[in-house]
């Protein structure tokens, strides 16, 4: 019995111990795949102690570059509670497309215990957002997008850059955006960064 119970022992660590070098690297594979279905490349960089601890969504580092993502605003998850599992989080996005924005840079980094700086800029014409609103957001969201066409923006053509910086707060339960700097084109850029945000990350 104890030696079977050693044998057991044995067998047990040397799983730990394959876990620990090989489910890192599937993981991040799956994870960059999931990013870039429709589009780009991505590089995903994910640590834990157990490895294991990254099945459940749980680990010590996560770490995306992407480039060429391409998603639709209706993608909606609470991306940043799923980073709240994570100590270290850092992200970059570039050149990438959002429903009818186009993100020139993208970045999220975790700065304290629930706290993100987020940064986001790019730009996007009246008429995308417009008819994009129009035919695939609903709701007070998808109305504000539509009567930005309408009133701030001016003419279908016209393309309307944004740059925005801000904390993102995730301690209170519902994500919430403070020490907002910069502007979206009459939108509370607190909201159109998250909307976004949950987009580009939904395939984490």
């Amino acid at each position: 019995m104890r030696r079977f119970a050693i044998r057991l022992g044995i067998a047990l660590a040397a799983i730990l111990i394959a876990s620990q070098f090989l489910l890192p690297p599937y993981l991040e594979h799956r994870v960059a795949s999931s990013l870039t279905e429709h589009g780009g490349t991505a590089s995903v960089d994910l640590a834990a102690i157990p490895a294991a601890r990254l099945l459940f969504g749980h680990g010590r580092k996560l770490h995306v570059t992407g480039s060429g993502l391409s998603v639709d605003l209706n993608q909606q998850e609470d991306v940043f509670k799923r980073l709240d599992n994570f100590d270290e989080v850092h992200i970059d996005i570039s050149n990438s497309r959002a429903g009818p924005f186009s993100v020139r840079r993208f970045t999220v980094t975790k700065s304290g215990d629930r706290t993100y700086a987020v940064a986001m800029a790019g730009d996007a014409t009246a008429g995308d957002v417009a008819r994009y609103a129009g035919s695939r957001l609903g709701g007070g969201f998808g109305q504000a997008l539509a009567g930005l066409a309408a009133s701030a923006l001016g003419g279908f053509d016209q393309r309307v850059p944004f740059d925005a910086r801000m904390d993102v707060v995730t301690g209170t339960g519902t994500p919430r955006a403070q020490n907002v700097r910069g502007a979206i084109a009459g939108l509370p850029a607190g909201a159109l960064t998250e909307v976004v945000a949950n987009a580009l990350l939904s395939g984490l």
